[in-house]
């Protein structure tokens, strides 16, 4: 459940204009936020008792690196490079075996239980400005928490039955195969299909990505998995439209997921998909 490793090795450091400025990082942050709320609420809707607590565990993240941001960058006018020291430092404070061992009848419960947990990895003047902002989580009371079985052994479901391993290996394999298919139907100017096939196979390319950069951070239950899905597939849906040339097309693309995904994952991702000819 590591997914405070957000900030790990291979951050670039902050160019004026771009998607790394300080402004887009903050902005980053709230978006995440909002976007995860939306998407616990929605789980929790659909009865999914999970995925509701792992979204309300995103967006609360997401809302206390907003405070820590304000406090080191804002405040301080220290650079970003010490708030994502500083983040990395308080996020790793957290005891990432904590739901698995919590008694809980509810994912209200559970998920008030975590933030105390969170709460005392923080300084205490922070925590009592990051209580005051945190979403409401009464739409939690209804579902049942799930269970030590489910928490532990959630994973299994992202990955099919699979080891990390075996998944990512079938994942790139296959984006392969989908990459040279949609060579051939661009060579035969099937233009439509060359651009779908690519976009399925940079897709099977991210699941790996996901899966594998999780595995690295300790997030064995696969929690980043869906929190970093979820981001990239909201960029996915807010395109409207791709242009009709296939590389403007697919680096429209690319360049969605890799928003969506955010500093320091979406340059890292873009980094292991293939470069087309043009």
């Amino acid at each position: 459940m590591a997914a405070y490793n957000w900030w790990s090795k291979g951050w670039s450091p902050v160019r004026n204009g771009d998607q790394s400025s300080t402004d887009a990082i903050y902005q980053q942050t709230l978006h995440r936020a909002r976007v995860f709320e939306r998407a616990s609420r929605r789980q929790a809707a659909e009865g999914e008792a999970l995925g509701a607590l792992i979204f309300a565990w995103g967006a609360d993240i997401s809302l206390m690196q907003t405070s820590l941001y304000e406090r080191v960058v804002l405040g301080q006018k220290a650079s970003t490079r010490r708030y994502f020291s500083e983040a990395q430092g308080l996020l790793a404070a957290f005891d990432p075996t904590l739901p698995d061992a919590l008694e809980a009848e509810s994912v209200a419960e559970m998920q008030l239980r975590v933030r105390d947990q969170l709460f005392r990895s923080l300084p205490r003047d922070m925590a009592m400005e990051v209580t005051g902002r945190l979403p409401d989580i009464t739409y939690l009371g209804p579902l049942a928490a799930p269970s030590r079985e489910v928490l532990r052994h959630g994973a299994r479901v992202r990955l099919q039955g699979l080891t990390s391993t075996q998944f990512c290996v079938r994942r790139r394999r296959s984006a392969d195969e989908l990459m040279l298919e949609a060579l051939s139907a661009r060579a035969r100017s099937e233009h439509r299909s060359a651009t779908e096939l690519c976009y399925q196979s940079d897709v099977l390319s991210l699941e790996a990505y996901l899966v594998e950069s999780a595995e690295a951070a300790g997030d064995h239950g696969l929690w980043t998995v869906e929190l970093r899905w979820e981001l990239a597939t909201c960029a996915m849906r807010e395109l409207r439209g791709l242009p009709e040339d296939f590389h403007q097309a697919l680096t429209t693309v690319r360049e969605a997921l890799a928003h969506g995904l955010g500093e320091p994952d979406g340059a890292r991702f873009l980094t292991a998909l293939p470069e087309l000819s043009s």
